[in-house]
């Protein structure tokens, strides 16, 4: 066979459905109108555990030390309780699920119920005169492509794993390198508090680089599937680290200075 009329067939660096078949998938995604597919969701441990708990496709739970895929989207999310969030399924008492503009629900026990109020001048989100914690706490959402998945699970990450998330993207971007661009690893290391309290840490390493065009189809992908992911922002999946909330401040004793904490990338 001449060589040059042989069929060259993409091989993807990293298994995603949506590089072995960019047409079809784009198809799909055109044909999702009215269809809104269900994402899961993936909590950060409480206690120091080691491991993320996801679903597997019989729905079962399994445990996974080392989280990886491509981030395909992220976005800050800031959650207030009241009083000391417990681990149940409560709603907060005001949600800004863009990180921006905080809501309340009619009879919430905040001055805007029913209304809306900005996070920059919100006075739940400050710290206190010795730099105490922010009764509202900052998070960060990020939406992370599986090897083998078409739609990404969404992490929720916690005030206190926000740190080493930012540095981990600075390093990327110090290098011109975007998110989406390569393969991330999210592992947990165990933390303990100065008050004795155990909690979980992330730690962000990148995996492999992808190539040029892989990271552009991933970013056309990402783009075409936000709107999708960011219009159910009020099922809010808050952190889980025992005692957040008002009247409890998050296991870290490290206290951010205000410019570091409300940086939201």
């Amino acid at each position: 066979m001449n060589q040059s009329n042989a069929v060259q067939i993409y091989q993807p660096s990293y298994n995603l459905p949506i590089l072995a078949d960019r047409d079809e998938m784009m198809e799909l995604m055109q044909d999702m109108e009215g269809v809104t597919p269900e994402f899961q969701r993936v909590k950060f441990p409480a206690g120091g555990a080691l491991a993320f708990d996801l679903k597997d496709e019989s729905g079962e739970d399994v445990a996974i030390s080392d989280l990886q895929g491509v981030i395909i989207d992220r976005h800050a999310v800031n959650v207030y309780y009241k009083s000391a969030f417990t681990g149940g399924n409560e709603a907060p008492d005001c949600t800004a699920a863009d990180g921006k503009i905080g809501r309340a629900a009619e009879g919430a026990p905040v001055p805007w119920a029913g209304g809306c109020q900005e996070c920059a001048t919100c006075p739940f989100n400050q710290f206190g005169p010795n730099n105490e914690p922010k009764p509202c706490k900052n998070q960060e959402r990020l939406y992370l492509l599986r090897e083998g998945d078409i739609f990404p699970v969404i992490i929720t990450v916690p005030p206190t794993s926000r740190k080493p998330l930012n540095s981990y993207l600075s390093g990327l971007m110090n290098k011109l390198k975007p998110a989406h661009a390569v393969v991330t690893s999210i592992k947990l290391k165990k933390e303990v508090s100065n008050g004795g309290i155990k909690y979980s840490s992330g730690v962000f390493t990148k995996v492999k680089d992808l190539t040029k065009d892989e990271a552009k189809a991933i970013k056309a992908y990402g783009e075409q599937l936000r709107p999708i992911l960011r219009r159910e922002p009020e099922q809010v999946v808050t952190v889980v680290e025992e005692g957040y909330g008002a009247s409890a401040p998050p296991p870290s004793d490290e206290m951010a200075p205000p410019e570091a904490e409300d940086q939201l990338f």
